[in-house]
């Protein structure tokens, strides 16, 4: 049975890792290509050095562009944990 730190189970976490990274990578494209193609209105201006912010407009009421960024969310969490494993399995005691 391998131990906690054996190779191959790095070159396991390893090879999550890059495939969490990358799907992390096409989300967060999605999230920009969506905002580059859908433009919503600035929520804040600046008028005479004072920050003015529109009620109700930083919240995102797009369900689209929640539903691209919750994605977004979850496959940063996922690469995070794998990276934090993959961190442990390197260096066993750091985390």
């Amino acid at each position: 049975m391998p131990t906690e730190n054996s190779p191959s189970q790095l070159a396991e976490v390893e090879r999550e890792y890059q495939r969490a990274e990358a799907e992390f990578d096409l989300a967060k494209r999605a999230v920009l290509d969506y905002r580059i193609t859908n433009p919503t209105p600035d929520s804040v201006h600046v008028i005479n050095n004072a920050a003015l912010v529109h009620v109700n407009t930083l919240k995102n009421e797009d369900p689209m562009l929640s539903a691209l960024c919750a994605e977004k969310e979850r496959a940063r969490k996922l690469r995070n944990s794998l990276l934090a494993q993959r961190a442990r399995l390197l260096v066993p005691g750091l985390i």
